[in-house]
C-alpha cells in the first residue's frame, strides 16, 4: 500500500552536493513553461550521468514540482512528463521513483494524480505512465512501487466502475489542461483496495499457470479430434474407393462385354402370309 510518509533528504557528501544543486536546476527549467523538447532531454541526460544518491535529490526535487497542482498546474504537468523522460534515460532515476523510501513518496503523489476524479490531462497522463511504467519495470523484483502503484490504480478504477484500460500510449510528454484541483480524503480510495507487488506477482503467476493448463487442454482436444493415423485414414479411403466402384459396376451395363454381329448380306426374313383355303376340283364330280 502507498501512503504518505516522511522521507529524508539523500545524505551528500562534497561535489555530490553540487551535482545535485545543478540537477535540480536542470528539472526547474524542464519544467518551466512553455515546454521545450531540448530542456527535458538535457535534463534526462543530467540524470542519466548522475549517482544514485544525486538522482534521488533530482527525483525529490520533481516530485515537489508534481504535488504543486493546485497552485501551479502547467508546472505539475510538465513535471509528470518529465518524470516519463527522466525514467526512461537513468537507471538511477528508476531506482529513485521505483523503490526506497523516496520512491515510495513519488509514487504517492502520482497516484494522486491519477486517481483525482476530475478529469484533466494530468490524471490522463499520470494514468498512462503508470500504465506504461506497469508493462516496462513491474517484472522487476528491485522495483516493486512501478507495480504496487499500477494495482492500486487499477484497484481504484474497478472500484469508481471505470473500464479498464487499453493498451498505454506514448506518456512521456503533455500539453495544456484545466486547472485540476487535489483529490484529497473524499476520492473514495479505499485502504483495502491497495495490493502489494507480492499480490501482483502472485496474480500474475497464477494467469500464466492457467494459460499453460488451457494449452494443454486445447492440445489434447486437438489430439483427439484429429485423424487416428495416415495409414488408417489411407486404407479406409482405399476401401470407400473399392466400394464405391464396386456398387457403380454393379448397376452399370457392362461395357467390355460381347455385342452380337448381324450378317449385312443376309436376305431378310419371308413375310408371313395367312394360309390360303384349299382349292376346288375341276374335275370332281358335282355333289
Amino acid at each position: 500500500m502507498l501512503s504518505k510518509t516522511k522521507s529524508a533528504a539523500p545524505t551528500l557528501r562534497g561535489n555530490e552536493k553540487a551535482a545535485a544543486k545543478a540537477l535540480e536546476r536542470s528539472v526547474d527549467l524542464a519544467t518551466h513553461p512553455p515546454p521545450s523538447d531540448e530542456l527535458i532531454q538535457a535534463c534526462a541526460d543530467a540524470f542519466s550521468r548522475s549517482p544514485p544518491s544525486v538522482a534521488e535529490a533530482g527525483v525529490r526535487h520533481l516530485r515537489k514540482k508534481l504535488q504543486a497542482a493546485d497552485r501551479n498546474y502547467d508546472v505539475a504537468l510538465l513535471s509528470c512528463g518529465v518524470a516519463g523522460r527522466v525514467v526512461a534515460a537513468s537507471p538511477a532515476a528508476q531506482k529513485a521513483v521505483g523503490a526506497g523510501d523516496g520512491g515510495k513518496k513519488f509514487m504517492a503523489v502520482m497516484l494522486k494524480q491519477a486517481c483525482d476524479r476530475r478529469p484533466s490531462q494530468l490524471q490522463k497522463g499520470a494514468r498512462q505512465l503508470i500504465e506504461t511504467w506497469q508493462q516496462t519495470y513491474a517484472s522487476n523484483p528491485g522495483l516493486p512501487y512501478f507495480a504496487t502503484v499500477a494495482v492500486e490504480l487499477a484497484a481504484f478504477k474497478h472500484q469508481n466502475g471505470e473500464a479498464p484500460s487499453a493498451a498505454p500510449t506514448d506518456a512521456l510528454q503533455f500539453a495544456g489542461g484545466p486547472q485540476l484541483q487535489r483529490r484529497g480524503a473524499a476520492s473514495g480510495m479505499d485502504d483495502s483496495a491497495s495490493l502489494s507487488a507480492a499480490s501482483l506477482q502472485r496474480h500474475r503467476e497464477a494467469a500464466e499457470a492457467a494459460q499453460i493448463r488451457q494449452a494443454i487442454a486445447d492440445q489434447h482436444t486437438t489430439l483427439d479430434e484429429a485423424p487416428t493415423s495416415t495409414s488408417q485414414e489411407e486404407a479406409m479411403l482405399a476401401r470407400a474407393m473399392e466400394e464405391s466402384r464396386q456398387s457403380a459396376s454393379a448397376s452399370a451395363p457392362d461395357a467390355f462385354a460381347p455385342v452380337p454381329q448381324t450378317d449385312p448380306f443376309a436376305a431378310p426374313p419371308s413375310p408371313t402370309l395367312p394360309p390360303r383355303p384349299p382349292a376346288a376340283d375341276p374335275f370332281a364330280a358335282p355333289p
